[in-house]
């Protein structure tokens, strides 16, 4: 799929997450990036934080159906190994504490 970013560029989208878990790897960079786009059909979002002790900071589309950019020490925080489950269907964009912050998403 190739969901990644490095040295603080942004993560790449996976816009349609494929296979039957429906779940990506991104590592998260210090500068906000899409994580994920809106999917109509989602029912929920799995968001896992893999690293350690970094935070991700999570932006959340609003009506008008775009994220603002993620800003670091702001929004929804999931601090290193915690998980975060959402009834959601927008569009999410992230940003990390430090670069190459491995998070897990999966729709459901």
């Amino acid at each position: 799929m190739g969901l990644h970013a490095v040295n603080g560029a942004p993560a790449s989208v996976p816009t349609g997450i494929t296979g039957p878990e429906k779940l990506a790897e991104v590592a998260v960079g210090a500068t906000s990036g899409a994580l994920i786009a809106a999917n109509a059909n989602r029912r929920k979002l799995i968001l896992q934080n893999l690293h350690a002790t970094q935070v991700a900071y999570l932006s959340l589309a609003g009506a008008n159906g775009t994220a603002p950019d993620a800003v670091a020490a702001k929004g929804i925080a999931v601090a290193g190994g915690e998980t975060l489950v959402l009834p959601f269907a927008g569009a999410v964009k992230v940003i990390a504490s430090g670069a190459s912050t491995p998070v897990r998403v999966q729709e459901l």
